[in-house]
């Protein structure tokens, strides 16, 4: 059974009609409508949520990438994990979203998504250089001994 909550009024209707077109989402319980989907309509309403939701996921991200930058481990899987979540929030923006959102929100948000990426291969990158660059150092101080 399907109905539509309007904020506009206190009425609820019911809809018998299946060509509604929006995003689909599925809910956790936790909300005040206990509904296992719901489907939003309203095309301000839908950037705001898939906003939200990809920008929880780039805060994690960062924070996974700061930890990298920050971290003297020399672990180029961690790194790779994080590229290949980048490209996963790509692809999830490209594929699930793209049709949801007005163009200038999802170009916003690819190249941003395609910003960090870059930042943090050069950041990465410019980490690795010097830490060979220290260890030749270190090395040519240890042959000079007795």
């Amino acid at each position: 059974m399907k109905y539509i909550l309007d904020n506009k009024s206190d009425k609820v209707k019911n809809v018998t009609e299946n060509n509604l077109k929006g995003l689909e989402i599925k809910t956790k319980g936790e909300n005040a409508i206990k509904a296992s989907k719901v489907l939003i309509v309203d095309s301000e309403l839908k950037d705001l949520y898939i906003k939200n939701k990809i920008n929880k996921k780039l805060v994690a991200l960062l924070s996974k990438m700061q930890y990298i930058l920050d971290n003297d481990e020399d672990d180029n899987t961690n790194a790779t994990l994080v590229l290949g979540e980048i490209d996963r929030l790509k692809s999830i923006l490209i594929n699930k979203y793209k049709e949801h959102l007005k163009i200038e929100e999802f170009s916003y948000l690819l190249k941003k998504l395609m910003l960090i990426e870059e930042e943090f291969k050069v950041k990465y990158n410019r980490k690795q250089v010097y830490r060979e660059m220290l260890m030749e150092d270190l090395d040519e101080m240890i042959g000079r001994g007795r």
